[in-house]
């Protein structure tokens, strides 16, 4: 895979007004570029400031990224590990990474021929400090690098997410979500940087399990209320916990 050479000025050039408090990267940007974010594919194009292989080591130093986010890449991985590897590595301590993907239970995580397997909310675990202890595994047990996943945000399909809106049915839909195909279609996973052997881990004496992982509903604003995207924002995300209602952006 090419990657542009650090020294050229189109790739030097967003670096140099950023500090590692504010640096951000879009990984998997395509065409879909973000202000304010350093934009990497694997592919060079318009817009893009960096072009290399994600699975492979990032023209980043250690420690010096903020943020990562990277929509509808992960599930066009044959590494993903190596992905999260390296997004570790160039985040700062405690940095936060945000992925979007197909949910594994819709049909969507099939119909690109490019996809390699479909993703549920769990498959993030194994990135948890001291899951291996769980696992019983060895080949998992020194990873180099840790995350605790926030947040696993699971977007409701169209007509789930009308159901939703009526408090009465959420049981309905929730159980739907565990048993039938194309309830969410998309899953937005939050994480953090942290270390291996945190201590907060119950496999090291502390009280968060690292084989569970925190979800919460996803809907978008039109199609709760049943509205044309015209008349409302396209991309605000409503996200629903087991204790509020917090608003969002998709």
């Amino acid at each position: 895979m090419r990657k542009t050479e650090a020294s050229a000025p189109a790739v030097s050039s967003p670096l140099t007004l950023r500090t590692r408090e504010s640096l951000k990267l879009n990984i998997g940007c395509g065409r879909a570029l973000k202000e304010g974010f350093v934009n990497c594919d694997l592919t060079a194009g318009e817009g893009v400031d960096f072009a290399f292989d994600c699975q492979k080591k990032w023209p980043f130093t250690s420690e010096s990224v903020a943020r990562i986010e990277s929509d509808h890449t992960l599930e066009h991985l044959t590494d993903p590990m190596a992905f999260f590897r390296e997004a570790w590595r160039v985040l700062i301590p405690n940095g936060q990474i945000q992925v979007r993907l197909p949910y594994g239970w819709h049909q969507s995580s099939w119909w690109d021929l490019t996809h390699v397997r479909p993703w549920l909310q769990e498959s993030f675990a194994i990135l948890q400090p001291g899951f291996t202890a769980y696992t019983r595994n060895y080949q998992h047990e020194k990873m180099g690098f840790a995350f605790w996943v926030a947040n696993v945000c699971l977007v409701l399909e169209r007509p789930w997410a009308r159901m939703w809106r009526f408090r009465p049915l959420r049981p309905l839909v929730s159980r739907a979500g565990r048993h039938l195909l194309n309830v969410y279609r998309d899953l937005l996973m939050e994480a953090y940087k942290t270390t291996e052997d945190d201590s907060r881990s119950a496999a090291f004496g502390g009280n968060r399990h690292p084989a569970e992982v925190p979800c919460s509903v996803g809907v978008y604003e039109h199609e709760y209320y049943g509205k044309s995207p015209e008349k409302l924002d396209f991309h605000k995300l409503l996200v629903f916990t087991t204790n509020k209602d917090v608003e969002g952006n998709g």
